[in-house]
C-alpha cells in the first residue's frame, strides 16, 4: 500500500515518535504474549528458547522485551529507519543476534525472504498494532498463509488488531479530528476516520504538524488512509480459511480480559492446524 510507503518509509522520521510512544507499555505488553505463549504450552526456560517471528516488528518493542524474556525472536519490517532503531535498542539492552535479530523486507515477500536465510520453523508469531490489516481481506489472506507456512505444527500466531464492533460504536466522535501531542518530537497527528460500509474499509486522514516555538502548528505530511477492519468473527474465519484453528480472543494484550464491544483491540490466538 503507497500510503503506508509514504509514511513508514519515506517518511519514517515523522512517525517514529509515535512508535517511541509506546515504548513505555512494551514491557507489560510482552509479558502477556508470554503468558499466552504459556498457557498454549511454549515456555521459555535456560535450556529451551522457543522462536518467535514478531511481523511488521517496528522499532523492535515486542521483539525486544521477548528477548529479554528469554525468547528467540526475528524481527521483519520494511521500514530501514525503524530497523535501524531496533537494532540500536536492541544494543543498549545488550541483546545480541543470538536473541533478537532485525530483517528488512515486504510482508508481501515475508515467505520468500525468511525461507532464503533459513528463518523457518517459528514456534510462534505476532502481528501487533493492527499491522496484519490491509486494504483487501485477499491481501491479508496471502500474509495468513506465508505465516502458515512459516510455522512448525502446533505453532501459535496472536494476531492485535482494531475492533470493527468498537469503531462503529464510537464513530460519531471519529469524524471529528483527534489530536495527539507527541511532547519530546513537538510533534501532533491529528486523525479523523469513519466507516464505508459499501466497501468494509476504515476511511480517514493523518495529519502530522510540528509545534513551533510560537505555539504556531508547522504542516509536515499528510496520508490518506484505506484499511479494512475486524469483527471477531470474520478474523476468525480468516485465520481458519488458511489454515490456523482458533483458540480464543482477549481484548487487551496487558490485561488478557474477555472481548467485548468495549474492547478497542481484539486480540486473536491461534494454533496451526496442520
Amino acid at each position: 500500500m503507497s500510503e503506508w510507503h509514504d509514511l513508514y518509509v519515506k517518511n519514517a522520521s515523522v512517525y517514529q515518535p509515535v512508535l517511541e510512544a509506546g515504548l513505555p507499555s512494551a514491557p507489560s505488553e510482552a509479558k502477556g504474549l508470554a503468558k499466552i505463549f504459556e498457557v498454549n504450552g511454549l515456555r521459555s526456560n535456560g535450556e529451551v528458547r522457543p522462536r518467535i517471528l514478531d511481523v511488521s516488528c517496528g522499532i523492535g518493542r515486542h521483539s525486544i522485551h521477548l528477548a529479554r524474556l528469554g525468547y528467540e525472536v526475528v524481527g521483519f519490517d520494511f521500514s530501514p529507519h525503524f530497523l535501524r532503531t531496533a537494532r540500536r535498542l536492541a544494543k543498549a539492552e545488550g541483546l545480541g543476534k543470538g536473541s533478537v535479530r532485525f530483517i528488512e523486507g515486504d510482508t508481501k515477500e515475508i515467505r520468500r525472504i525468511l525461507e532464503e536465510r533459513g528463518e523457518v520453523g517459528f514456534d510462534a508469531i505476532i502481528c501487533m498494532d493492527t499491522s496484519i490489516v490491509r486494504k483487501t481481506i485477499q491481501e491479508e489472506i496471502g500474509i495468513l498463509q506465508s505465516l502458515h507456512r512459516l510455522a512448525r505444527k502446533g505453532a501459535l500466531l496472536v494476531i492485535e488488531t482494531a475492533n470493527r464492533d468498537n469503531f462503529l460504536k464510537h464513530q460519531p466522535y471519529l469524524r471529528l479530528p483527534i489530536v495527539q501531542s507527541f511532547p519530546k518530537a513537538r510533534l501532533q497527528r491529528h486523525l479523523r476516520a469513519s466507516y464505508d460500509s459499501k466497501r468494509g474499509l476504515i476511511v480517514g486522514d493523518w495529519r502530522f504538524y510540528r509545534e513551533l516555538p510560537n505555539k504556531d502548528l508547522k504542516h509536515l505530511l499528510s496520508v490518506d488512509i484505506e484499511s479494512n477492519i475486524h469483527s471477531r468473527k470474520d478474523l476468525r474465519e480468516a485465520l481458519e480459511g488458511t489454515g490456523w484453528k482458533y483458540v480464543r480472543s482477549y481484548g487487551s494484550v496487558q490485561r488478557l480480559d474477555r472481548l467485548t464491544s468495549d474492547s478497542y483491540h481484539i486480540v486473536m490466538v491461534a494454533r496451526k492446524a496442520s
